[in-house]
């Protein structure tokens, strides 16, 4: 090749953005252009001819560098490396694409091609700075949600912190035995911290309900307190009528008693609920002249056999899972967290198409939701911070989900693997902040 025709071509890599080495026996810097030399903050004459080793030490904070080129000119392989370098104080991300170059059937040469990729980098580095600060936003927002979710209802205020307990501490078991990964965990906490979400727009009389009467109660008890008077009233005007007054004051007395030993029960057996039938007509007097002791409201609550809720309020109450999923699902949720909506949203749906609200069965429902509506149920059982009931000790919690799981309501393979997991222990602590 003429020198004019070598000049050229020189002439033509120099134009080039990408660096050029060639790199011959004993590491000899055979050609070097302009781009290239720039990485150095030389002139390529500067680095024609140079050896790897002298080139280190013009450049002793680069290493890592240098080291990749040596590899690459004694392993002679294609290779593709992203490479730091350090050129007057500023940090750079270099790819480095080599291949061989055959001079001669004894000699060959490696062509590193140095390609300035920082910009790129530096776009991916901060595009993953927002990614984190955006997850570490939906982690806020959850955990804001969660303690608004407490501090509307007192008498669950631990119900979701205990679960993600749960939850986690199962889905590390689950990563020790190679079954789960740490990818699978963060969607699945997910899933749980917001399970509940739609308990935000339940009203407080249902939601806090502590006994059967609630609100009502104030309104019976008054009514019970306004018929003695009048009866003492009565006994007071007609003497004749006195006796029969301190009787019925009596009653009324007697029944006052029954009334708050039923509400507070925690449950009703038939003989009960017929006692208290029986009463419900007991005479009042008031202003507007004698009514019945409980009105058709009141009967239908003070006779709910277990539990606080009448058939209308436990509706409004299951209600929240509905509006747990509509929530989320106006949530813009994408890649790993997509599910989330659907297993939040299903957390109360049985295999055997019982749940609700959407009475999915078998094979509709995913194992997440299957596993968190196991969970949910464990500490509905167990809670300690219920004062409508006593907490139940964990071998009678998991006796009643067997007796589920035989039922055909839940998954009994996932509810004898959380059991022989040991994460249920309320003993047993982690951290739960990898939420998002």
């Amino acid at each position: 090749m003429d020198l004019s025709a070598r000049s050229f071509l020189k002439n033509m890599a120099d134009d080039l953005a990408e660096g050029i080495l060639v790199i011959g026996q004993g590491g000899r810097i055979v050609f070097c252009n302009q781009s290239a030399a720039d990485v150095f903050g030389a002139e390529s004459a500067e680095i024609q001819d140079k050896f790897l080793d002298q080139l280190m030490e013009r450049e002793p904070e680069n290493d890592v560098f240098f080291d990749k080129l040596i590899d690459i000119v004694y392993t002679k392989k294609k290779t593709r490396s992203n490479i730091p370098f350090l050129s007057g104080g500023k940090l750079k991300y270099l790819t480095l694409t080599a291949s061989i170059f055959r001079i001669s059937p004894e000699e060959a040469a490696e062509v590193v091609l140095i390609h300035d990729t920082t910009n790129i980098i530096e776009l991916l580095l901060s595009n993953k700075k927002l990614s984190i600060r955006l997850a570490d936003f939906l982690h806020s927002f959850v955990l804001v949600m969660v303690e608004a979710i407490d501090k509307r209802s007192p008498y669950n205020a631990n119900h979701t912190r205990s679960m993600a307990r749960y939850a986690e501490n199962y889905m590390r078991y689950c990563q020790r035995r190679g079954i789960r990964s740490k990818k699978d965990m963060r969607p699945f906490l997910m899933s749980v911290w917001l399970h509940d979400i739609g308990k935000l727009v339940i009203p407080h009389s249902v939601m806090d309900k502590p006994d059967r009467l609630g609100s009502k109660k104030d309104a019976l008890m008054h009514r019970i307190e306004t018929a003695a008077l009048y009866e003492k009233i009565a006994g007071l005007e007609n003497p004749n009528y006195a006796p029969e007054a301190e009787r019925r004051i009596a009653e009324l007395s007697r029944i006052r008693e029954k009334i708050t030993e039923w509400n507070a029960a925690p449950f009703l057996d038939d003989e009960t609920i017929d006692e208290i039938r029986q009463t419900a007509d007991l005479p009042c007097r008031t202003a507007d002249g004698t009514v019945p002791l409980l009105q058709a409201d009141t009967l239908e609550a003070l006779t709910i056999r277990a539990g606080t809720l009448t058939d209308a309020e436990r509706a409004v109450m299951q209600s929240h899972v509905q509006h747990t999923a509509d929530l989320l699902a106006k949530m813009v949720l994408t890649d790993e967290m997509r599910d989330v909506p659907k297993w939040a949203g299903g957390h109360h749906e049985l295999l055997d198409g019982s749940g609700y609200p959407n009475h999915l069965s078998g094979d509709e429902i995913p194992w997440q939701t299957r596993l968190l509506t196991i969970i949910d149920i464990y500490d509905a059982l167990t809670a300690e911070d219920r004062p409508y009931k006593k907490p139940m000790e964990p071998e009678a919690a998991f006796g009643i989900l067997r007796r589920m799981a035989d039922e055909g309501k839940l998954d009994a393979e996932i509810l004898e693997d959380y059991y022989e997991s040991r994460a249920w222990r309320r003993t047993e602590s982690s951290d739960t902040s990898d939420i998002g």
